[in-house]
């Protein structure tokens, strides 16, 4: 398929990445010169209607879409046999790669600067009336600007549709998943919510709330126990971004901030009071050095140096540039058969 051109308009050129579903290749606009991201369904698939319709539904839900924490929908393609749907191609490297490279996890500032675009992808995607129901760092891509886009809304929903997914059937990637959502219960914006606040939880701590579990447990893990607070792993964690986790976090959906504008309204004022604490100290003052705060440290690992630049959060030291795309097919779901 590599430099197959796709109705006179878009070539292929590279592979980047693949799921259940299809492959995703990094291609060209041949007519606007861009590079662009191809989701390619897989042939066998595309005769199966259910199936079809599934990758049709998510090009609908993407065209609701625009923001620009939100991998854009270009087009959406038949050619020949091929059903194909043509994206912004985000480069760099998914959050999770990001988590990874960064052993116990992100430092807080810069971890809620990220974390804050995608509240602001999923805030909008919420207005749309549209549910991601499968947020994990996978599906989140940070450039080397540390500009975050959500992608992958493969799994969708959108609000007040009937017959999209019958009741009691599970989707989504189980680490991240709402209680409602493992049994089978009716979801809303709230089980997106829960989500996020697992994404928070182990961008800071390099680690997920309940880990090492068999399938059986950690399902149980999420409907029954509570999360070890985040400031018992890190200390020096402002109190006030503990709470908003927890309360993300909280098993009954009524007790969860009910929507994303929430979550970001409790983190906004932890980050402005950062910033003028730092200006305050950057400025200098009769008994204090008037440098840049020292790079933190936690398990002997010394974290990426983070400074401010206005009110935003970037990292001083380069991260790495390594590249995955595991998030970028919805190889976690699964669809049952004569189901749409």
């Amino acid at each position: 398929m590599l430099n197959e051109v796709i109705a006179n308009c878009y070539q292929i050129v590279e592979k980047i990445g693949e799921g259940g579903m299809g492959e995703v290749f990094r291609g060209v606009d041949i007519n606007l010169d861009r590079d662009v991201a191809i989701k390619v369904m897989r042939t066998e698939l595309a005769r199966r209607p259910e199936i079809l319709q599934r990758f049709r539904k998510e090009a609908v839900v993407l065209a609701k879409l625009n923001h620009s924490n939100i991998a854009t929908l270009y087009n959406f393609v038949h050619d020949g046999n091929n059903y194909y749907m043509v994206m912004e191609f985000a480069p760099g490297q998914t959050l999770d790669v990001l988590i990874a490279d960064c052993v116990g996890g992100l430092p807080w500032r810069y971890a809620l600067e990220l974390f804050m675009d995608a509240l602001r992808a999923i805030d909008h995607a919420h207005k749309q009336g549209i549910i991601h129901r499968d947020i994990k760092p996978a599906n989140m891509m940070v450039s080397e600007r540390d500009t975050l886009k959500v992608l992958d809304f493969g799994i969708a929903r959108v609000l007040g549709e009937s017959g999209f997914t019958k009741a009691g059937i599970v989707v989504g990637t189980t680490k991240y998943m709402s209680p409602e959502q493992i049994l089978g219960r009716s979801i809303d914006t709230r089980s997106d919510i829960y989500a996020l606040g697992i994404v928070l939880y182990k961008m800071l701590t390099g680690h997920v709330p309940f880990e090492g579990l068999g399938e059986f447990e950690l399902m149980k893990a999420q409907v029954e126990e509570r999360a070890v607070p985040v400031r018992e792993i890190i200390p020096d964690l402002p109190e006030a971004v503990d709470e908003a986790i927890m309360r993300s976090l909280e098993k009954a959906p009524e007790d969860r901030f009910q929507r994303a504008s929430e979550f970001i309204a409790a983190l906004v004022p932890i980050l402005r009071d950062d910033v003028a604490d730092w200006e305050l100290h950057r400025r200098g003052s009769r008994d204090q050095d008037s440098g840049p705060r020292a790079p933190r440290q936690r398990g002997g690992q010394k974290r990426p140096v983070v400074v401010t630049d206005g009110n935003l959060a970037h990292k001083q030291a380069e991260m790495p540039t390594s590249s995955s795309r595991s998030g970028l097919m919805d190889d976690a779901f699964q669809i049952p058969p004569g189901q749409a």
